[in-house]
């Protein structure tokens, strides 16, 4: 049942229907949401990290070790 409420929802948004929702209505959130689409920023996303995330924690676990050991000098 709650799989059913929140496709309606969608759907409602997705139709841009003039239901009112949390003091506004499903159109007015589709065309403010379709606007925000549009900013430049959402289309300079930067590139993927080279490195795996396993990589990253390991090397930021030794700059950690690293700086903890200088403080105890």
């Amino acid at each position: 049942e709650q799989m059913e409420q929140a496709a309606g929802v969608y759907m409602d948004l997705l139709e841009g229907k003039d239901k009112p929702v949390a003091g506004s209505t499903y159109k007015l959130l589709k065309d403010e949401l379709l606007r925000l689409l549009n900013y430049k920023y959402f289309s300079c996303l930067p590139p993927p990290p080279t490195e795996t995330p396993d990589l990253l924690l390991s090397s930021s676990r030794q700059i950690a070790t690293k700086s903890e050991s200088n403080e105890s000098s």
